[in-house]
């Protein structure tokens, strides 16, 4: 048997029994049967298919059978066989007319591979679709912040939309002229109670809008950051968790 021809077989066992009458020795007749591998590509190096083929199958033909059909049947060992047969489902390899090559990494989930010039392409718009998403981002993220309890004398004070509602209420009233009542009291975040006048409204009012005004400015400044990128790799990279 040829070492080279025996990576194309695949191993069957066809076992034959024979009792001896003199001392009921079993022998076990041990035989191979051929397997070969085939890979089918489109003109373009494409891969298509991945086809094995017994002895017992007749081969002959199958050249001009796929060649009918605009395909290439390259037949290929083993190894090759199980190493590229994955590419029928997942891009990996294609066939340049003389061997497989692999195929190198995506830039990005978002770029396809061309099989006519052999390049990753990037879809028409692609760029500037990255840019919006990541402007949508920058603004959730500035909205969180906007809304995130916030440090005011030493305690933490809720500042969602409606912490904000009230208090801008409450300023509202105190500044037409009247007074907060007697024993007011502003509870924070973890529901204790704190004694407020009106400076203490107007003081965290302040805190709050500022803080919303820091946000809005660097938001701004991420935004203008996100139009400057030239590349799609630039784009998806770009942090927008960082300089608030």
């Amino acid at each position: 048997m040829d070492l080279v021809m025996a990576k194309h077989w695949w191993r069957f066992v066809c076992i034959y029994a024979s009792a001896s009458s003199s001392n009921n020795r079993v022998f076990l007749l041990i035989r191979t049967i051929m397997k070969t591998y085939y890979i089918t590509c489109k003109s373009n190096g494409e891969i298509t298919g991945a086809n094995e083929y017994s002895e017992f199958q007749n081969t002959s033909g199958l050249a001009e059978f796929y060649a009918s059909q605009g395909l290439t049947a390259v037949e290929v060992t083993e190894e090759e066989y199980q190493a590229l047969r994955g590419s029928t489902i997942e891009d990996t390899h294609y066939f340049d007319g003389t061997a497989f090559v692999q195929i190198p990494a995506k830039p990005s989930e978002y770029h396809y591979f061309d099989f006519s010039t052999k390049q990753y392409i990037e879809p028409a718009g692609l760029l500037d679709d990255l840019k919006s998403q990541k402007n949508d981002t920058i603004d959730k993220r500035r909205e969180t912040l906007s809304t995130a309890p916030i440090e005011f004398r030493g305690a933490m004070f809720d500042a969602d939309k409606t912490a904000q509602a009230n208090i801008s209420a409450w300023l509202n009233v105190i500044n037409s002229g009247a007074s907060v009542p007697k024993g007011f009291v502003w509870r924070d975040a973890t529901n204790v109670d704190h004694t407020a006048d009106a400076q203490f409204v107007r003081e965290l009012a302040t805190a709050m809008t500022m803080r919303g005004t820091a946000m809005y400015a660097a938001a701004w400044a991420h935004k203008a950051a996100v139009g400057a990128l030239q590349s799609v790799q630039d784009v998806l990279s770009y942090n927008v968790q960082a300089d608030w």
